[in-house]
């Protein structure tokens, strides 16, 4: 009979390796389950996957416009704008916002400026 000491595919160091890249929760498991390689080579691995997801959890949401952005980025078109920025004081208390208060086509040339305008007046 033949012996049976050798490894199946996910106890081999390349499958480890490739699960460590495709899909790090089984990857670590197997690393640390089978013992691939020595102890403290595994714990390095874990530290570096460890702070790699530490690194990506705490990110920060780019497609949120802060205020600075709103103030650094003037409008082309500061007719819209002052346009928004009355409207928005005059609506400040009430909620509303730039998609259900924009007033009808024609009354403020650019949206985008109008809007920055009104958010600003609403402060």
């Amino acid at each position: 009979m033949e012996k049976q000491s050798e490894k199946k595919w996910y106890q081999k160091p390349t499958a480890v390796v490739l699960l460590l890249i495709l899909f790090f929760p089984v990857g670590l498991f197997l690393m640390w389950k089978h013992e691939v390689w020595s102890k403290t080579a595994r714990w390095i691995i874990t530290g570096m996957f460890a702070i790699a997801v530490i690194a990506n959890a705490g990110g920060k949401n780019e497609n949120t416009i802060s205020n600075s952005q709103l103030q650094a980025d003037p409008c082309e078109n500061m007719d819209s704008y002052n346009q928004g920025l009355s409207e928005g004081r005059t609506q400040r208390g009430i909620l509303t916002d730039c998609a259900t208060y924009y007033p009808y086509a024609g009354w403020a040339d650019n949206y985008d400026c109008w809007c920055k305008g009104f958010i600003e007046g609403k402060k």
